[in-house]
């Protein structure tokens, strides 16, 4: 009899240390590092005025359109042959060795291209920059250039 009421008092005292323990408040160190200090709650201030932020403006339609070429069909194709530019279209050559022209169109507009013709200054048959570097009577081409980059377009 004995070991069953040892084993009960035993059983008693830890449950009662057990709810004793739970009652207890926490020690002051938890507290202390779970609370922000009150000062730097005071601490803060608000600016009364706001200042306006000074904001780059965005570049314009045509400023980014600028920087753009045109005319590459295939973005994986090798540039030395590159695509005729979007709406040029080659629709003739005529000419001798010492004078050679191309009938074009582009887009909405029509008519004769000569070597050394820059687009955007000299004609508006091509894109801005796009400048006529030969027209090749033989083979029935006309090349042109950008930027380093070429199009051969072919009748």
């Amino acid at each position: 009899m004995t070991a069953i009421n040892h084993r009960i008092i035993n059983t008693t005292l830890l449950a009662f240390t057990v709810v004793l323990a739970g009652c207890s408040k926490p020690p002051a160190r938890i507290a202390q590092t779970v609370l922000p200090p009150p000062s730097a709650i005071e601490s803060i201030q608000v600016p009364v005025e706001n200042k306006p932020i000074d904001l780059d403006l965005l570049p314009s339609k045509e400023e980014v359109n600028q920087g753009i070429l045109s005319g590459r069909n295939d973005p994986f194709s090798s540039p030395l042959s590159l695509d005729a530019p979007l709406g040029f279209q080659l629709k003739g050559i005529i000419g001798s060795i010492n004078y050679k022209l191309a009938y074009v169109e582009y887009y909405d507009k029509a008519g004769i291209l000569r070597l050394g013709d820059t687009g955007g200054t000299q004609t508006n048959l091509l894109p801005k920059g796009w400048i006529v570097k030969d027209i090749d009577i033989e083979n029935g081409s006309l090349h042109l250039t950008s930027r380093g980059i070429d199009a051969i377009i072919k009748l």
